[in-house]
């Protein structure tokens, strides 16, 4: 498996197709900490491929963790100690972008970009309960994209 390596590999978020392993990894050709790399597969029956830095859009020198897909895998959720943010560990989001091409036999392709963002500068509202039996925790988190992208608290 092209994957895993010598290096710290860890935090994987697999698309919906099983076709692209997103994950966090200090191995070396990053920016910096751990960044957030992709590996890809024609099917699900093939070996991943070699693994490809998510660039300067997504990391930086800091620490990049724990990638997470949106149910439509148009955002991809991560944590990240980055300037910028409000201290220590902050979650971010970046979102696909679409840039139609054409290829060098004029066949139309296109690729995928991702662009940062930085979810709101509205502190998380969050609540948590436990009992003897249960434990649960939950936080809304404002992400200034509108209602369709909030992170919304689950019951357990």
């Amino acid at each position: 498996m092209v994957v895993n390596s010598s290096s710290d590999d860890f935090g994987a978020a697999i698309s919906k197709d099983g076709l692209s392993l997103y994950f966090a990894s200090n191995r070396p050709g990053g920016f910096g900490g751990a960044d957030i790399w992709l590996s890809q597969r024609p099917t699900e029956d093939s070996p991943w491929g070699p693994p490809t830095n998510l660039g300067v859009v997504v990391n930086t020198p800091a620490e990049e963790l724990v990638p997470a897909l949106s149910r439509d895998e148009h955002l991809l959720f991560f944590a990240s100690n980055r300037p910028g943010g409000f201290g220590n560990i902050d979650v971010w989001a970046a979102w696909r972008v679409h840039i139609p091409t054409m290829t060098s036999a004029g066949n139309r392709h296109s690729i995928w970009a991702l662009a940062s963002i930085r979810l709101s500068k509205m502190p998380d509202q969050a609540s948590s309960k436990t009992t003897k039996t249960a434990g649960r925790f939950s936080s809304l988190i404002a992400a200034g994209l509108g209602p369709a992208l909030l992170v919304r608290p689950t019951s357990t």
